[in-house]
């Protein structure tokens, strides 16, 4: 189950509480939310989508995840 993550503490929070005043700060990369997922038509010949199919299956993907990373994948290249 996905919770909301908490908001931050503020460093002068940290650094009166006794339990971890004499902590250290990390930052951490908060995951981005995700886009609403809008359904398209493509074409591909039959081939290409069978191996796309059987790509994706052996790697727990289904095709429309797979699709999606490839084009990220491309577009950040």
């Amino acid at each position: 189950m996905e919770r909301p993550l908490p908001e931050p503490s503020r460093s002068e929070a940290v650094k009166a509480d006794r339990d971890t005043h004499d902590g250290v700060a990390t930052l951490v990369a908060a995951p981005t939310p995700q886009a609403k997922s809008v359904r398209v038509n493509i074409t591909l010949p039959a081939d290409v989508l069978d191996e796309v199919g059987r790509y994706a299956e052996a790697r727990g993907l289904t095709r429309s995840r797979f699709r999606a990373r490839a084009a990220k994948r491309e577009i950040a290249t």
